[in-house]
């Protein structure tokens, strides 16, 4: 992998990972239903500001990282398992903050449980064959990338 290619991805991977928290539905923060009253919260926002914020700051360091080692794949790799963990952090505080509101009476829990019996009346749109087409790609990259062979 070369150096434009690598900086390409961290930049990417960076911009779509630290985003992730502010596209997701307005009722989720960090994987948790917390509905719409808390997900306005200062605390749940001052989380996303946090998480974008180490995203970015990771991207950066490793990016100056680059120029010392040259394990480009190995560095998007520990990028990748990086932001899980540190994602994974938020995940953990924003339960608990969840708890906690429903524990102060800030928040009710609510739950409905809808199920959906006419599944086996409907036909796949897309055939099952379709899902060999990204693996052949994935094949055909895999072949021809000589990092990798």
């Amino acid at each position: 992998m070369s150096f434009l290619t690598f900086t390409f991805s961290l930049g990417l991977l960076a911009a779509i990972l630290s985003s992730v928290p502010f596209v997701t539905r307005s009722s989720e923060s960090f994987g948790i239903n917390v509905g719409t009253k808390l997900s306005g919260s200062k605390q749940i926002l001052k989380w996303k500001r946090q998480y974008a914020f180490l995203m970015g700051f990771l991207a950066i360091g490793l990016f100056l990282v680059s120029f010392i080692f040259s394990w480009f794949s190995s560095l998007l790799l520990f990028y990748i398992a990086c932001s899980f963990g540190i994602y994974l952090v938020y995940h953990f505080r924003t339960k608990t903050f969840k708890k906690q509101q429903i524990a102060e009476g800030n928040l009710q829990e609510q739950a409905m449980v809808i199920v959906e019996a006419s599944g086996s009346q409907h036909k796949w749109v897309i055939s099952g064959w379709y899902y060999l087409i990204p693996f052949l790609f994935f094949l055909l990259t895999l072949f021809f990338d000589s990092h990798i062979l």
